[in-house]
């Protein structure tokens, strides 16, 4: 590990912030950053949501991997004053002849006033996060995101749901379905939108839909590929829900 800190940015810092929010607020535990690109996806069922963003800014490095998300936001929050992160960078240490010599994050330090505080870095393989996602764009919906949430939510309190519980999204004669089916093969039904030019049917993890519902940007359309991949704009990131494949 480097012993000589550099400091953060304010822009690198608020940056980092911004895509750990938006991270956690949809599920995702981890985050890989790269120049141009940061992405993630979640374990388990949040396998099927992936943020994969790409960005112009000139960060502080080249390579920075970061686990426990939540723990790294509230040590964050710790130590922002007046809208300032007061965050320093150690950079890992690479050998003289190793040919990748990318400038990889190690350690996080922080501080404000007497209080310091330390956060180490994942190794970057730890972390799922694909450079791309294939979306072959086959239409848009736009949605009223709050009387969704407050459909499904319904559906979601009136039926027996679990963490694999699915939700079919269904588009024919213009109108898009939703259909969530419970534990006990008990099911809700009910028209989220109308007017769309396309057909499709796909299901998803309704937990994972529900939270990125919550968190997309109401003014731009939810688009949709012809994989049945769906792209939501979360804080300004762009983040996928992929189908659940039989």
């Amino acid at each position: 590990m480097s012993d000589q800190p550099i400091e953060c940015s304010k822009e690198t810092a608020t940056f980092m912030r911004d895509v750990i929010n938006a991270a956690i607020s949809i599920g995702l535990d981890s985050l890989l950053f790269r120049k141009g690109l940061v992405s993630g996806m979640g374990g388990k069922l949040a396998s099927s949501v992936v943020l994969c963003h790409n960005h112009d800014l000139d960060l502080d490095f080249d390579v920075f991997a970061v686990t426990r998300l939540g723990d790294l936001k509230q040590r964050l929050t710790l130590v922002t004053e007046d809208g300032k992160i007061n965050l320093h960078l150690h950079k890992a240490t690479i050998a003289e002849d190793d040919p990748m010599r990318y400038d990889i994050i190690g350690k996080l330090a922080m501080s404000l006033k007497r209080m310091k505080l330390s956060f180490i870095a994942a190794p970057a393989r730890a972390v799922k996060a694909p450079k791309r996602v294939g979306f072959n764009y086959l239409t848009e919906v736009s949605l009223d995101t709050a009387a969704v949430d407050a459909t499904l939510s319904n559906a979601n309190r009136a039926l027996s749901t679990d963490a694999s519980t699915l939700v079919a999204l269904s588009c024919s004669n213009g109108e898009l379905t939703a259909s969530v089916t419970d534990v006990n093969n008990d099911i809700f039904e009910d028209v989220l939108a109308g007017s769309i030019e396309a057909s499709f049917s796909h299901r998803y993890f309704l937990n994972y839909f529900l939270a990125l519902i919550k968190q997309h940007d109401k003014t731009t359309p939810i688009k949709v590929s012809k994989e049945g991949i769906l792209q939501f704009n979360v804080n300004g990131f762009t983040v996928y829900q992929l189908p659940r494949i039989l």
